[in-house]
């Protein structure tokens, strides 16, 4: 099991009223993970009647936005 399947395990037993979209969200939020990884792991953790199916590419975009923020200049 990788790193943001355990957090999410973890988060989703202490915050049960939360959406699994939010507590992925929460996982990954500066954590540095590859899209793909993130991908990977929504598609695995996430359930499907949390989210339609159109707003996928978006929810991961997003995501996955949260992740790094970019370097500031």
């Amino acid at each position: 099991m990788n790193r943001i399947n355990r957090a999410f395990l973890k988060l989703k037993e202490k915050q049960t009223s939360w959406g699994d979209v939010i507590i992925l969200n929460t996982c990954v939020t500066g954590k540095c993970y590859e899209k793909m990884a993130i991908g990977k792991a929504f598609k695995a953790l996430v359930n499907k009647d949390d989210y339609d199916a159109e707003d996928y590419d978006e929810l991961l975009d997003f995501a996955y936005s949260l992740t790094c923020e970019e370097p500031k200049k």
